[in-house]
């Protein structure tokens, strides 16, 4: 039985670039909320992309925006629904944690 293996790489074409992830997410100037949640969403898109590791990135992306189930993932990769699973929770765990930090560091950090 030979398994099915896809590359990480794909997840990069869902990826922008643009301003470090504070500057993103922490502009002082008011906005509409439209222009609001596309600056957020390019801070979330700042946070995947400096802070997740290629695996991370492409199941979160393929479950998130794609709305693929953990079992269709798991089929898709040849690996155990298991595997998917805790790969996405130790991928939002991160995400946590790092954007936790970078708060924390704005925060206290003299102007």
């Amino acid at each position: 039985m030979t398994k099915k293996r896809l590359s990480y790489e794909q997840s990069e074409e869902y990826l922008q670039t643009g301003d470090s992830f504070e500057d993103e997410l922490f502009k002082e100037e008011q906005k509409d909320d439209s222009e609001a949640r596309r600056e957020c969403a390019k801070a979330l898109y700042k946070l995947l992309e400096n802070n997740l590791t290629k695996k991370q990135k492409c199941y979160i992306i393929l479950y998130y925006k794609d709305k693929l189930t953990v079992k269709e993932i798991a089929e898709k990769f040849g690996v155990d629904k298991s595997t998917v699973s805790r790969t996405i929770n130790r991928g939002r765990r991160r995400i946590v944690s790092n954007a936790g930090r970078a708060a924390m560091g704005r925060l206290f950090s003299k102007k």
